[in-house]
């Protein structure tokens, strides 16, 4: 519940301690415009098409400045949390060896090819009637705890929406499930 909704695309929760290194929760937003073009919002379709193909997307440029602005540098501890395109971006993040990375939760995200290292605690929860997290391909070079969960297994889906599946509502709803699930390895 704490991934941001437009016009803000990413929170920053610090949280400080005495006598400890301050903290940082790090939650980033989906494509916020589906344009292609490259224009002042780096959560767009280019930015996509950027980061999925390993470049340097505008997006995640915006995420490391944020987080610099926060005051997270390289020994800073810090937990990321992203859907759809954010999670792709916070799973490079992580995969970046840039940060004192303590944990990820990627959200419906295409993240299945980056390599995020073994030794990240990693929840990937996605929906299997999603297409946004089947782009991102299979985990082959990581190891995350996957939680799946089809959707609409009756009467067809609510046709207002492109990709019902995909929809921030119904992954909170899965992480409700996932919350409140006894297994302990979620």
């Amino acid at each position: 519940e704490r991934i941001p909704s437009e016009p803000e695309q990413i929170r920053i929760d610090q949280y400080s301690t005495p006598g400890q290194t301050d903290r940082f929760e790090v939650y980033i937003a989906g494509t916020a415009e589906l344009s292609v073009g490259g224009d002042v919002e780096p959560w767009d379709m280019t930015s996509n098409v950027t980061a999925m193909a390993g470049g340097s997307a505008g997006s995640y440029r915006a995420v490391e400045e944020a987080m610099r602005s926060a005051g997270v540098d390289s020994t800073s501890p810090v937990t990321l949390t992203g859907y759809s395109q954010g999670g792709l971006i916070a799973a490079q993040l992580a995969a970046s060896g840039d940060y004192s990375v303590e944990g990820l939760l990627t959200v419906g995200a295409p993240a299945g090819q980056v390599a995020v290292p073994h030794d990240i605690p990693y929840l990937a929860i996605e929906h299997t009637n999603d297409l946004v997290p089947a782009l991102g391909g299979s985990f082959a070079s990581s190891e995350p705890v996957i939680v799946r969960r089809q959707l609409f297994d009756g009467p067809p889906p609510p046709s207002d929406f492109a990709l019902p599946a995909h929809r921030l509502s119904n992954y909170l709803d899965t992480a409700r499930l996932v919350d409140a699930s006894p297994n302990s390895t979620i």
